[in-house]
């Protein structure tokens, strides 16, 4: 595929796509340094149910990055979820039984 070609077909399909009714509202995406931070962020009414995105170096590459978004109750499960997996890691070398 030519690179002219290729440059095309991006234009078409952004020429194409609708603009939102609404350009003139808050965005409905915020963003995190970290997971810890974006499920302690004190978010208005207005934004209560935004996204939240926090970027994280892509493994075994030095420059990419992926976006994870999610909603601030998901962030709060998700960080549950990490601290149970310490746990059961922490407690499995020391050959207790986890309930």
């Amino acid at each position: 595929m030519s690179k002219a070609f290729y440059c095309a077909a991006v234009g078409l399909v952004l020429a194409a796509t609708p603009a939102s009714a609404g350009d003139d509202e808050k965005p409905q995406m915020l963003r995190a340094k970290d997971a810890h931070q974006a499920a302690s962020m004190k978010l208005s009414e207005e934004n209560k149910d935004a996204r939240i995105c926090v970027r994280q170096k892509q493994l075994g590459s030095r420059v990419r990055f992926n976006r994870i978004c999610m909603q601030q109750h998901e962030w709060k499960a998700y960080l549950v979820s990490l601290d149970a997996m310490d746990d059961e890691w922490n407690n499995a070398a020391k050959g207790e039984l986890i309930k």
